[in-house]
């Protein structure tokens, strides 16, 4: 029973153990890598691209000049309501193309259908900027001559808004499924026999989404005030079209496992090629052979939810870390504002404070990866384990937010001119904290996801990584409501980030890794 457990090498054949075909089975898939990485970034910049002035794109031109009859406090509560949604709808996405991926198209078709979703509705969301853009090369227009004839609405609007809102459903479940199955395909280029260098690769996928991430979120929002939406869009869109190309490129590289399969041909096994039907027809007229094989697949569903079960153990208290992280984008960026952003002469705008988070991450990584776990298992003589990894990240985060509320609690002393004395700067150990949480969290959840999910549901765990993104998201905006003073508002997270520390610790205390 011991090989239910070991992870097996999907294309690997018993029979063909010689030397030549050994030494073909650890080449490094370079041009595979090569091409995943700059459909990694280039996607990211996209995806990063599209949220950065998704709200602003809503207040300030869709719904100011199709939603004539809206005031402007209905349409910034309308932006903030359309956009939370729209994350919804790529959360969910995502927990959809693990069960496409697992079990009816495979990653790499399912792959395809995602960046065809992309395309199309990057593409009409390009197209409904296009009328106001052209009319009016300024980055946010005053009027609108297609819209507003004698001070009636026409049917342009109509079209902008329709354009508008398919493109953002197709783009919003094309970058959902993505996000769950890209690094699985990632992991999937390389055998068993190259356990490191697949450990390792996930760390670099990391790192270039990072990459193609701070490139949009810096470029997007100059492109934006530069020039206008269309311009902005795109060259989202136009990213996305270059991701779909790289992916397309590398197809005659990539090692395409089908699913539900342990064959890269997609033989089906023997068990597989059974139906219930006929189990429940050998059961029902005693066949010892057939019964056998029923209690066979039996014990093998429950080692899958076993597997499950202690994965979920895993992730569930990760939700209130993804709540901490993704404040970095909200509280941290108000708590800035209301600080001196200036460097000398030079000045930084509080929501550019998240980029170093971007360039810190591609620091680390490397650093991580090459230097510090390597030295720990050189001089202390043990390999750091990836739960060991994920909880220092956590205490690394409740560091951060404890910082954040020391900073908060000096800005708030009366006496302080807040704009004058306290530099933002203050915010970069904190920051540093994060990103370095980042890491030892983000990267080591998707070689966790990857390495101790059954064969045959990696997609549907990875998803289920994302999903507790997700989780993370959705608790935040719900303790949002609780009414706590500003200057402990950071104390509460960090608490509660150190109650679910022990709660984690005391779950999965006694994990057992899959070999």
């Amino acid at each position: 029973d011991r090989t239910m457990y070991e992870e097996r090498d999907p294309l690997s054949d018993p029979k063909k153990n010689d030397s030549k075909c050994k030494r073909k089975s650890e080449k490094y898939p370079w041009k595979a890598m090569v091409f995943l990485m700059a459909a990694a970034a280039t996607q990211s910049y996209a995806s990063s691209g599209l949220q950065a002035v998704l709200e602003l794109y809503f207040t300030t031109f869709l719904f100011k000049y199709t939603l004539q009859s809206f005031s402007t406090n209905g349409i910034s509560r309308l932006a903030t309501t359309c956009f939370n949604i729209w994350v919804g709808i790529m959360d969910t996405a995502a927990l959809s193309a693990g069960f496409l991926a697992d079990l009816l198209l495979g990653n790499y078709k399912t792959q395809i259908l995602s960046n065809i979703f992309n395309c199309i509705g990057l593409s009409l969301l390009m197209f409904s900027t296009w009328q106001l853009s052209t009319s009016n090369h300024v980055a946010f227009p005053t009027t609108h001559p297609h819209y507003l004839v004698n001070g009636t609405s026409t049917n342009h609007g109509t079209v902008d808004l329709t354009l508008a809102t398919v493109g953002l459903l197709l783009a919003a479940v094309g970058y959902g499924q993505l996000q769950a199955i890209q690094s699985v395909f990632v992991g999937d280029q390389f055998t068993d026999t190259q356990r490191e260098a697949k450990l390792h690769s996930f760390s670099w996928y990391y790192l270039f989404l990072n990459v193609g991430s701070l490139l949009s979120e810096s470029g997007a929002p100059i492109l934006r005030q530069t020039f206008n939406f269309l311009v902005c869009y795109s060259t989202v869109a136009g990213a996305v079209l270059l991701s779909t190309l790289f992916y397309f490129l590398g197809l005659p590289c990539y090692r395409k496992i089908s699913p539900g399969r342990n064959k890269e041909d997609g033989t089906a096994t023997n068990d597989e090629s059974k139906s219930l039907l006929e189990d429940a027809h050998g059961c029902a007229h005693g066949d010892s052979k057939q019964i056998s094989l029923v209690m066979s697949r039996c014990d093998k569903l429950k080692s899958t939810l076993r597997q499950l079960r202690g994965i979920i153990k895993v992730f569930t208290p990760l939700v209130v870390y993804w709540m901490l992280f993704y404040q970095q984008n909200s509280t941290w960026v108000l708590q800035g504002a209301r600080m001196n952003c200036y460097f000398d002469q030079l000045h930084v705008p509080p929501d550019l404070m998240p980029s170093f988070n971007d360039v810190l991450v591609i620091i680390f990584i490397p650093l991580l990866d090459y230097w510090i776990y390597p030295h720990i298992d050189r001089v202390m003589g043990f390999k750091v384990k990836p739960l060991q990894k994920i909880g220092a990240g956590m205490v690394c985060a409740a560091l951060a937010f404890v910082l954040a509320g020391l900073l908060e609690l000096y800005i708030e002393v009366p006496d302080v001119d807040c704009r004058g004395n306290v530099n933002i700067a203050w915010q970069l150990p904190q920051y540093i904290l994060i990103s370095f949480a980042e890491v030892l969290v983000a990267v080591t959840g998707l070689e966790f996801a990857y390495s101790q999910a059954p064969d045959h549901l990696r997609n549907v765990v990875t998803a289920m990584w994302c999903m507790s993104q997700a989780l993370g998201t959705a608790l935040m905006a719900g303790l949002a409501e609780i009414e706590i003073p500003r200057q402990w508002v950071f104390f509460f997270y960090a608490l509660l980030m150190s109650v679910l520390i022990a709660v984690s610790a005391g779950l999965n205390w006694n994990y057992k890794y899959r070999q």
